[in-house]
């Protein structure tokens, strides 16, 4: 059974992927910019995928685990690595602006891990099943 932090985890990583791939399920890495996917499987009605949720500053940051900006689509090839994230930075910024980029960064270092408790898990997976659910209204699969 799903702890409180991975049932949130899930529903947090499932908004990101819908959100950065268009209405049939394609989009671009955040760090290659390589095609990605993330949409249902015709036949089996199960949704398959080729990209992770991608942390720029570590989900062990938990001030950042679950900021919007922080966090965008990537091939999971690309975040399971464990290779820097060479382009990332830059393609974060391209896409919320350097600012955010550097508002994330000082962030990162100065509250470092931050605190959650279990009531904020289940409002999070709550909040982005909800925001799920509305992209997936707007998807063509």
């Amino acid at each position: 059974m799903l702890s409180d932090i991975e049932k949130a985890d899930a529903a947090f990583s499932r908004y990101i992927r819908l959100r950065d791939t268009n209405e049939y399920g394609y989009g671009r890495c955040i760090e290659t910019g390589q095609r990605i996917f993330y949409k249902r499987n015709q036949s089996t009605g199960k949704m398959e995928s080729n990209c992770d949720a991608g942390h720029y500053h570590t989900r062990a940051i938990l001030t950042l685990r679950f900021n919007e900006a922080n966090v965008n689509a990537q091939l999971s090839t690309n975040n399971r690595s464990g290779k820097s994230f060479k382009y990332m930075r830059q393609n974060i910024a391209r896409k919320f602006g350097q600012d955010i980029v550097d508002w994330l960064d000082s962030m990162a270092k100065k509250f470092g891990n931050g605190d959650y408790e279990e009531p904020d898990y289940i409002s999070i997976q709550k909040y982005y099943n909800q925001k799920s659910e509305e992209l997936l209204k707007k998807k063509m699969f």
